[in-house]
């Protein structure tokens, strides 16, 4: 007998209570946006309180980003709330404004603002249980996406269907519809007579997420059936794999940790994924946050080397010294880092700038794709003392039509800038990461912005879309120079010394 949508729902639906094996009354706290997948989530919620008595509530967020549409979702909310006799919290938020002051992007911003007021709706009315709609097809692009950046177990993990809830002490986060595809609950919605709003956003593909969705999906689709519940199976065996290779460095720094110190004999002895990780808990520990893959590797090689005192310096003025056969990891000063860089913000213009101040020039200059070649054959080495990242927008078709009726301008970096790079929102402080480039260099080089948006950065490339294609037609194009100052040359070249020892 073929099973209907509503009966793979019911199939695949999981207790939010079972999934952390808590008691079946345990309050719960429902992020409802109005979507698809809430609602449907909402109406199985509601029939399974009302027979274990568990109390229910509801959170909608305003993040002051859709206007009118929003406006709409938040009264669609609201009175569902009414319909179903559920209390709800609703929370108006400014999230534009909010990413401009925390120099951040929108959609981090977005997400803090909507998890911290889940929190505190929890903490405030006791409520251990924050219940999301998240389904397989969500967890297929996540994984899809951190596959694209690059990631571990961790991240091959995907999303799981219950973890503890950072933000609140006891508290956890579960996702009872996590293997119920998108297709099925779009489907049960329509069978139930479940009505529903849709973003008009999630069609915008300029979004990595989305662009996946609307491109990638349909072709997996095409050659394995019912791709996201194949890799809902392989993220339950990553999962496992990672939750026991993350025992075995517990037990690792159980015993070899003493007095904030590691002997790098042993971190050196013991395999590679158990010292990796027992290195990424130990950073952890210090400063809350998990060390990227770079400070990782930097930690690994400082074990390795025969050198009688080594120090790489880590985020959150975390500084690593290896002295002997002793790794020792202290909160302190960052040696390495330059003195902060006072913010810069000035007009593009077909000229060029010396900004002694800050340590660098810009030149602009017209020139034409052959001679392009020519100029940034081998100028682009973050090593270099003297700095000059030569870049021909050769995509641009006529140069002066282009540049006419934009607000373009040079600025400096902020916290959570991002740059569109084929197809996916890369952040700015990640890519230099890769890159190499210095960090008394990051917040010198300036960026060339269009509005709010970064459309090119020194050494990471052009955002995409941002410039017409190239055609055979194209006869003259846009050519930026970069160049470090010489007055700030001794401090720089130190600088590029102390990372390439640190990699």
């Amino acid at each position: 007998m073929t099973m209907t949508s509503l009966s793979r729902v019911h199939a695949a639906y999981r207790s939010p209570a079972a999934l952390c094996a808590l008691r079946t009354d345990t309050p719960l706290l429902l992020g409802l946006s109005g979507g698809a997948d809430s609602r449907l989530l909402l109406h199985l919620l509601a029939k399974e309180c009302k027979e274990s008595g568990a109390p229910l509530h509801l959170a909608h967020v305003h993040h002051g980003i859709r206007g009118a549409e929003a406006d709409r979702d938040e009264q669609f909310c609201r009175a569902l709330a009414d319909e179903y006799g559920l209390p709800i919290f609703v929370l108006h938020a400014d999230v534009p404004s909010l990413a401009r002051e925390r120099g951040e992007s929108i959609e981090t911003v977005a997400r803090a603002v909507r998890y911290g007021f889940f929190a505190d709706v929890m903490a405030k009315n006791h409520i251990s249980l924050l219940v999301t709609a998240h389904h397989a097809d969500d967890n297929l692009e996540t994984v899809l996406l951190h596959l694209a950046r690059g990631c571990g177990l961790a991240g091959l993990g995907g999303i799981s269907p219950a973890r503890a809830f950072e933000r609140l002490e006891g508290a956890m986060i579960v996702r009872p519809l996590l293997a119920c595809s998108k297709a099925d609950i779009l489907k049960a919605c329509d069978e139930l007579g479940l009505a529903y709003v849709t973003d008009s956003t999630n069609a915008d593909t300029a979004y990595a997420r989305n662009l996946v969705r609307a491109q990638v999906l349909p072709a997996l689709s095409k050659i394995a059936d019912h791709p996201e519940q194949q890799v809902l199976r392989t993220c339950q065996t990553m999962r496992e794999d990672e939750a026991f290779l993350c025992e075995l460095a517990k037990e690792f720094l159980s015993r070899e940790l003493r007095d904030g110190a590691i002997r790098r004999s042993a971190l050196s002895n013991t395999h590679v994924a158990v010292a990796k990780r027992a290195l990424r808990l130990w950073v952890h520990s210090l400063c809350g946050h998990l060390p990227e893959a770079c400070h990782i590797d930097a930690l690994m090689a400082l074990c390795q080397t025969d050198a009688t005192a080594k120090q790489v310096h880590l985020p959150s003025s975390i500084i690593a010294t290896a002295e002997r056969d002793v790794l020792r990891l202290v909160k302190g000063e960052d040696g390495r880092s330059a003195p902060p860089c006072a913010s810069f913000d000035f007009p593009f213009s077909l000229t060029s700038v010396d900004d002694t101040s800050h340590g660098f020039g810009v030149r602009v200059s017209f020139s034409s794709p052959d001679e392009h070649q020519i100029i940034t054959k081998n100028d682009k080495n973050v090593y270099k003392p003297f700095i000059r990242d030569t870049l021909m927008f050769d995509t641009i078709v006529e140069c002066s039509a282009w540049l006419e009726g934009r607000a373009l301008h040079w600025r400096s970096r902020d916290a959570g800038d991002t740059l569109l790079l084929r197809g996916i929102n890369r952040k700015l402080r990640k890519l230099q990461n890769e890159l190499g480039i210095p960090a008394a260099l990051r917040d010198r080089l300036p960026l060339l912005c269009d509005g709010d948006t970064v459309i090119w950065a020194p050494f990471c490339g052009a955002r995409d879309g941002a410039f017409a294609p190239v055609t055979s037609s194209t006869r003259h194009a846009l050519c930026l120079t970069i160049e470090i100052l010489p007055q700030a040359t001794d401090h720089t070249k130190e600088d590029f010394d102390n990372d390439q020892s640190h990699s």
